[in-house]
């Protein structure tokens, strides 16, 4: 008869060993394999230090509520906020993501997780490669990285629930990102908490930022900042593109006026509860 594991992977239901590379989820307790969850190795190495709590893909999946809308009825919903029934759903989708959605489809449903000949005595599966090609990086990996200025056009997004309390915090991160080679071309904030009507009480500036282009709030959460560095000389609000609800959403866009190049638009929106 077949020995019950000991620590049953949530997923595969194997026995996670001590020489497996796995993860303890915090909200359902269990292990679950490092391959079984679809992470690569420099995501279970960042995980591992990473003091924040992690949930597993078993428990994002009770969680989430797209996790059963078809393709058609989650881009509209994620990308515009509105939900379209099967009945009324047409193709808004692009060729590269097409592209990107049947490779990561055939990567979950052509590769069986359970056959025990795709698992190695590390408990990781054999060749498989994922289509995710999100990279996350810690300070020190960002550092390495070696960005430069001159050759992206970088976005920080930051949700710093107040930039008063928090604009030193701000400027601590940037100390540890940023170098001579490198800043920031904008500087993204949601939840600035900068009331309607009311002036900052402390200084929300940046070095080598202009002073934030801001739609504030009239709740007590929301508001955004945009702030743009200063080797972009010549850039201005759009006005005609900030979407504003009281209490429900935020908004702020900027474009961005480029000589030898199309324009950029940039925004930020945060949307309440």
């Amino acid at each position: 008869m077949p020995r019950t594991p000991e620590f049953p992977c949530s997923s595969c239901n194997k026995n996670v060993n001590n020489n497996h590379k796995a993860l303890q989820c915090d909200k359902c307790d269990q292990w679950i394999h490092l391959k079984c969850n679809f992470l690569d190795l420099t995501e279970y190495n960042r995980l591992k230090k990473c003091p924040l709590d992690w949930f597993c893909t078993n428990c994002l999946k009770e969680t989430l509520p797209f996790q059963k809308l078809s393709t058609n009825e989650l881009i509209p919903l994620t990308t515009k906020g509105i939900s379209i029934s099967k009945e009324h759903v047409s193709n808004q989708i692009t060729p590269q993501l097409q592209n990107h959605l049947n490779n990561l489809s055939q990567f979950l449903n052509n590769n069986n997780l359970n056959d025990n000949e795709d698992v190695d005595e590390n408990g990781e599966y054999n060749n498989l490669v994922s289509p995710i090609n999100c990279k996350y990086y810690d300070h020190d990996e960002f550092g390495s990285a070696k960005f430069s200025s001159s050759k992206s056009f970088s976005i920080l997004h930051y949700n710093i629930h107040s930039i008063q309390k928090h604009i030193d915090s701000l400027r601590t991160l940037l100390l540890l990102l940023e170098n001579d080679k490198f800043e920031f071309d904008i500087i993204a904030i949601s939840e600035s908490k900068i009331l309607h009507n009311t002036t900052p009480q402390v200084d929300i500036q940046i070095q080598n930022y202009h002073p934030p282009i801001s739609t504030p709030t009239e709740a007590n959460k929301g508001g955004v900042l945009l702030y743009v560095n200063k080797r972009h000389h010549n850039f201005k609000p759009r006005n005609d593109l900030n979407v504003y609800a009281p209490k429900h959403l935020e908004s702020v866009f900027i474009e961005i006026i480029n000589d030898k190049s199309k324009n950029d638009i940039i925004g930020v929106k945060y949307r309440h509860p």
